[in-house]
C-alpha cells in the first residue's frame, strides 16, 4: 500500500501538531446540573398545565411546594450553552424570566 505524500507547509506557518506526535483530545464540555424556577401558582391546576407545556417542549419539571405555592422547576443536565436555552423558551412560552436556583458540576 503506497501513502499519499503531505504536500509542503507553506512558507511562515507550522503544523498544528508536531510530526510524529498526536493531538491532545479535544476537551470535554463541562456538564452541570442545572434547576430553573419558571413559575409560582396557587393552585395545582395551573401547575398541571404549565408541567405539560415544558414537558411538551421536552423539558424535564418538577413541582415544590414552598408556604401556600407551588412552584414550578425546570432541571437540566447539560452545558452552559444549553442552559443559555431555558431563558429563550420560557421567553416563547411568555413565562418570563426563569430563576437560576442551582447550578452544580456533574461529577464524573
Amino acid at each position: 500500500p503506497q501513502t499519499a505524500a503531505v504536500p509542503p507547509m507553506p512558507p511562515g506557518m507550522q503544523a498544528a501538531v508536531p510530526e510524529g506526535r498526536t493531538a491532545p483530545p479535544p476537551a470535554p464540555a463541562t456538564m452541570h446540573d442545572y434547576v430553573f424556577q419558571v413559575g409560582a401558582f396557587r393552585d395545582e391546576a395551573s401547575v398541571d398545565d404549565l408541567r405539560q407545556r415544558l414537558e411538551g417542549r421536552g423539558l424535564r419539571t418538577r413541582m415544590e411546594r414552598s408556604g401556600k405555592l407551588y412552584l414550578v422547576l425546570v432541571l437540566l443536565r447539560g452545558t452552559d450553552e444549553r442552559a443559555a436555552e431555558i431563558p429563550r423558551i420560557m421567553e416563547e412560552l411568555r413565562l418570563g424570566k426563569p430563576l437560576l436556583r442551582s447550578r452544580k458540576p456533574v461529577l464524573r
